[in-house]
Order: C-alpha cells, then sequence, then structure tokens
C-alpha cells in the first residue's frame, strides 16, 4: 500500500518558554513537518496522532546538552505516510501534456511525470484520470517526484468517456462520437439551395438557354 502508519520515537527540541505545554509545543514542531519527504521514515509525513512524551514518574523528562538554549524531550507518535514503492500502480489525473512527458497528479497532491521518449503513444487528455507505475522515486529538499509508466490504455476522461487520442506533439484530438467512437468533423460545402429541391446553377442554365431561343426567334425574318 501507498499508505502507512508507522510507530515511530522521536526527539523534540523545545525552548524553556515552552515548558508550560510541551504537548501542544511538541504538536506545533511536528506540525511544521508535515507534506515533506523524511528520509528516514521513507516517505511524505501526512500526518501525526497519538503523541506522547515519555516521562520519568510524574515529571516529564528533558536534556540539556552543554549550553544549548533547548530542551531536548523524547516522545513517541503515529506517522501516516504517503510512501510509495517502485512497481506501485497509483491513480492520477493528466495536468500537462508535453511533447517529451505528461504530467500527472496523483491524488491530487503528488507529482508524477510519464516519459514518451521511447515509450509508446498515451492515449489520455488534459484532465483524463489514469492508473500508472512507479519505476523512479526522487526527492530533495523534502519534495517527491515521481517518475512512472502507464498501466493500461484504459482511463477515463474528465467528460466520463472512455478512449482517446495518442498524445503525440503536433497532433489533435478526434472528438467522440456518443456510441463511443472517434470522428472527425468537416465542414459541408455550401450550395444554392432552392425551395424546389433543384439548385441555383441550373435554374441559371435554363434561362440563358431560354433567352438565346428567344433571340433567335427575333433575328428570322418574316
Amino acid at each position: 500500500m501507498a499508505f502507512q502508519e508507522l510507530r515511530v520515537a522521536l526527539r523534540v527540541s523545545l525552548l524553556p518558554a515552552s515548558l508550560g505545554g510541551p504537548l501542544a509545543a511538541i504538536e506545533g514542531n511536528l506540525h511544521a513537518q508535515l507534506m515533506r519527504y523524511d528520509r528516514a521514515l521513507g516517505g511524505v509525513v501526512l500526518s501525526y496522532s497519538d503523541i506522547k512524551i515519555l516521562d520519568e514518574g510524574t515529571f516529564v523528562s528533558g536534556q540539556i546538552n552543554i549550553d544549548e538554549p533547548h530542551i531536548h524531550v523524547r516522545a513517541t507518535a503515529t506517522a501516516h505516510l504517503f510512501a510509495p514503492r517502485k512497481g506501485m500502480t497509483l491513480p492520477g489525473r493528466v495536468t500537462e501534456v508535453a511533447a517529451t512527458h505528461v504530467s500527472v497528479l496523483c491524488y491530487g497532491v503528488f507529482n508524477a511525470t510519464i516519459p514518451l521518449k521511447g515509450a509508446p503513444d498515451v492515449t489520455a487528455g488534459i484532465g483524463d484520470s489514469i492508473m500508472i507505475r512507479v519505476l523512479q522515486m526522487q526527492h530533495g529538499d523534502g519534495l517527491l517526484h515521481l517518475e512512472g509508466s502507464l498501466v493500461d490504455e484504459t482511463h477515463q476522461r474528465s467528460g466520463d468517456q472512455a478512449g482517446g487520442q495518442p498524445l503525440t506533439a503536433g497532433k489533435k484530438r478526434k472528438s467522440t462520437s456518443a456510441g463511443g467512437g472517434d470522428r472527425e468533423t468537416k465542414t459541408p460545402k455550401k450550395k444554392d439551395a432552392m425551395p424546389g429541391g433543384g439548385s441555383a446553377k441550373s435554374d441559371r442554365k435554363k434561362e440563358k438557354k431560354e433567352k438565346k431561343k428567344e433571340k433567335k426567334k427575333d433575328k428570322k425574318p418574316v
């Protein structure tokens, strides 16, 4: 599973001013670390719960190192993580289509990329829901980025219609008909339609012929 729960041991540094409410101070300290990749835990920390301070008897114990102003307190908590692994399949939504890659947002939060170089055409469009397989994970400065591949050609468009056209640079997607097939819209040539079902051109030809006949009759000697 991409989401995990771990019971972790923590060592939190508190200022002397926070000793009146050490638990609230620890919660504030941990809150600043949320939505960042933790190398030791192997995932992005989504939240902490069930935070407990390890005390000795009836007193909360802490440690001061040499001349440091902070008091180091030991605690435990349940960490809720987003910890994907290689080979996992994750749902996502297409956010961008470029010539070299497709950008995907997994669970509405985590960025992923599907490289198009050397890969088959991805039949999806912006806003479509797809499934990706995790190939690589990169993290730095607390941020996690995933690289993956399309699991299959089955996906759901933002308009709740299946199917699609390959996302290749310079190509436009065909519109989808109600029956699920693709169709191309063509602009019909304009014709001058007559009420009787004929065309204006044929009527003009008839008028010219009648005029010619009348001219010939006028030229005949009486």
